[in-house]
């Protein structure tokens, strides 16, 4: 046994390692007396992460580019140069294309539009990260049960997957909108369409993930270092969830990134149909349904804007997405 440049070698000069994480502690065989195993810190490799997505140049301008609208739209009551709705209506204003009063034109009512598209980003954006999350965690538990347990656990889990698979959107948001709210349900009623769409969403977007969860465990509950957790004497949930679960959190990660985007979509989807947000509130597709008279008119940048907004979220969430993939990913180029 030598070292050689802080690695230790054997008599034949092989290198030895050992795999990363608590569990690998146990690879099969006894550990070779006077041997210094060398395991990289978490947070050796998260830097590495990061190194990965810094060197993703799109991702990284995406990523700022998101950051200032989050903050725009986040504190829209002190970046917003009028009122949302203001009290009387500057009706003289309406229609009144791009100026320096109003950068991006008024309304039909003679509301600033930068005004109404900043407090609807923050609107979408909300239900859009909301969703993100809330569909993530109840994907990942149970992609995780489903995976790990096997057998009818498995069976069941996958078919109310499948279940959710086929069930529209929109036909849940119209019933509940159109009917649940004049029902007894008390809890029902005292909703606001945004809630009401984050809360739906959110048991319609996680069976991706779930999918994507459980073949992840499939695969790795049989490698040496979970049978190892399990011959210790962990539970099943610590092995789940202290051992596996750190393993695919990139996977995870970007599948997050990526139903932002989409959760923004379909919210501007459902509201341009009028099933989504309802007013006073004000989303981006809302704009857009209340402007679809001005396409090929005078008054078509009560279309454009929001649409080009609506359209730059939506790119930078998705190349941040990309440059999560890669990051995570060891095999990648970047």
């Amino acid at each position: 046994m030598k070292t050689t440049g802080g690695l230790n070698e054997d008599v034949t000069g092989e290198v030895v390692t050992r795999p990363v994480g608590e569990a690998a502690m146990l690879e099969g065989r006894a550990p070779v007396a006077g041997v210094a195993y060398n395991e990289p810190t978490a947070a050796a490799q998260w830097r590495l992460v990061l190194r990965r997505f810094l060197r993703h140049r799109v991702a990284v301008v995406a990523l700022v580019v998101l950051g200032v609208i989050f903050l725009a739209v986040m504190f829209a009551g002190q970046f917003a140069p009028y009122h949302l709705n203001p009290n009387p209506l500057p009706l003289l204003e309406a229609n009144h294309g791009p100026s320096g009063a109003h950068w991006v034109g008024t309304d039909e009512l003679g509301r600033d539009q930068l005004t109404r598209i900043l407090y609807a980003g923050r609107l979408s954006l909300t239900i859009g990260l909301s969703v993100a999350i809330f569909s993530t965690i109840i994907g990942t538990a149970i992609g995780a049960m489903a995976g790990y347990f096997g057998g009818w656990v498995d069976q069941f889990l996958m078919r109310i997957t499948d279940l959710f698979l086929i069930v529209p959107a929109i036909a849940i948001i119209a019933i509940a909108q159109k009917g649940l709210q004049h029902t007894s349900f008390p809890i029902v009623g005292v909703l606001s369409s945004s809630t009401l769409i984050i809360v739906i969403l959110s048991f319609l977007f996680w069976q991706t993930i779930g999918r994507v969860v459980r073949g992840l465990f499939l695969s790795i509950k049989e490698k040496e270092f979970v049978e190892a957790a399990r011959a210790s004497g962990a539970s099943s949930w610590r092995v789940m969830f202290r051992h596996i679960l750190p393993n695919i959190i990139g996977p995870i990660a970007v599948n997050t990134t990526l139903v932002v985007g989409a959760a923004i979509i379909l919210e501007s989807t459902l509201s341009f149909l009028g099933f989504g947000v309802q007013p006073p509130q004000v989303s981006l597709g809302t704009m857009l349904s209340q402007s679809e008279s001005a396409v090929g008119t005078s008054t078509a940048y009560l279309i454009f804007y929001p649409g080009l907004f609506l359209l730059i979220v939506v790119l930078c969430v998705n190349f941040v997405g990309d440059g999560m993939r890669d990051a995570f990913d060891p095999q990648s180029t970047h």
